[in-house]
């Protein structure tokens, strides 16, 4: 009881940019809160979700609600999340962004019977 859920997800949009949002959930499944943005900037899948969780990263912190689950259908971003390897690439740059602004440790990752991949943060 108590938990919020945080689903991202992006939509490229070709010339005219790439859109990202968020909605989170509480434990009964009403929403709690909703943000989306558009960027002018059309970035790669992979790039767009990260970018996602990173927003929602910031809007949960900006709102004050705390969560400890956000899922994001980009198998890759959450890989790299587990992994915490560090090369020069955008995602990297992204993941450690997320990471920063999260504030605390990603440990855990798991694909979910809605084919969901989620992350967890240590509360």
């Amino acid at each position: 009881m108590g938990l919020l859920k945080v689903n991202t997800d992006v939509g490229c949009l070709g010339e005219a940019g790439t859109g990202i949002g968020m909605i989170v959930r509480d434990w009964e499944g009403q929403v709690s809160f909703v943000a989306a943005m558009r960027e002018n900037e059309k970035w790669s899948p992979q790039v767009a979700e990260g970018r996602a969780v990173l927003f929602a990263v910031a809007k949960m912190k900006e709102s004050r609600l705390r969560t400890n689950v956000i899922e994001s259908d980009c198998q890759i971003l959450v890989t790299r999340l587990q992994n915490q390897t560090s090369d020069y690439t955008e995602m990297a740059t992204i993941c450690q962004q997320i990471r920063e602004e999260a504030n605390q440790q990603i440990v855990e990752g798991s694909v979910t019977r809605t084919r969901k991949l989620i992350w967890r943060l240590i509360s």
